[in-house]
């Protein structure tokens, strides 16, 4: 995440709306992990691109999906991320 985590994502949202501005979160060949982490800021922002992780031949991570051009996210537990890492 490029911003340096979801509280710093949060503050920038919280400077933004106080300038009247819009938000947008956008990816450039992130995982899931990223992806899902932002979906959950989702209702913040005025435009969304969080599906570089569709373009990812072996993305270690499973969470937020693409169904009927919109993200969904799962019910698992945190941030809804499942690894195939070991």
């Amino acid at each position: 995440m490029k911003a340096g985590g979801l509280s710093e994502v949060m503050r920038m949202i919280a400077v933004a709306k106080t300038c009247k501005l819009q938000v947008m979160y956008g990816c450039y060949s992130d995982s899931s992990l990223a992806n899902t982490a932002m979906t959950h800021l989702a209702a913040y922002a005025d435009y969304l691109d969080l599906d570089s992780h569709l373009n990812l031949i072996d993305d270690p991570f499973d969470g937020v999906s693409l169904e009927q051009g919109k993200l969904r996210l799962n019910n698992l537990p945190g941030l809804g991320i499942k690894s195939s890492l070991t």
